[in-house]
């Protein structure tokens, strides 16, 4: 009897770190593609770990757009034919019907650092403060169709920081 115990104990969570897993890659499968243009690079912030942070620049349709007036606000993204998506920022009802992929004002504060391996960090913070001064940093996002983005890579040009890290 006491096995089955023990054998519910180790299953249940490695079954619950399985679906984690399968539904994070779901969601960065299933969700639209883009890529934002990064700048505002600070170095790493030790009480939270080993992580690039840095503040996207957005494409603003419009300085003058806004969400005055409501509590649901997102971020609406048009593929405009460029690197960057065209952004303004609307009601969350209006963006779900006039923009290519939306991300909801909660999820936003995520966009804003990438984790680097302890070991490469030195390098990762060089490699990065000279692509933004060239303009040059992007970060891949997946974003899914409830407005939630992934980081799914900081890209140097159209490379992944990884790839130039371990040369």
């Amino acid at each position: 009897m006491n096995n089955k115990y023990i054998m519910f104990a180790v299953i249940l969570p490695l079954l619950a770190i399985t679906f984690m897993i399968a539904r994070a890659e779901l969601n960065i499968n299933q969700g639209t593609q883009w890529q934002l243009q990064i700048q505002g690079y600070d170095p790493r912030d030790l009480l939270r770990g080993h992580y690039l942070r840095f503040q996207v620049a957005y494409n603003f349709k419009s300085e003058q757009e806004s969400c005055a007036g409501t509590s649901d606000c997102c971020l609406c993204l048009n593929d405009v034919g460029e690197t960057v998506p065209l952004v303004s920022k609307l009601d969350c009802k209006v963006a779900k019907t006039q923009c290519d992929s939306i991300i909801r004002s909660e999820f936003e504060r995520s966009l804003n650092r990438y984790y680097i391996a302890e070991d490469y960090a030195r390098k990762a913070e060089k490699i990065l403060q000279e692509a933004q001064t060239q303009g040059n940093a992007f970060l891949s996002i997946a974003v899914s169709e409830k407005g939630k983005p992934v980081i799914t890579d900081l890209l140097i040009g159209e490379k992944p920081i990884n790839d130039l890290l371990k040369k």
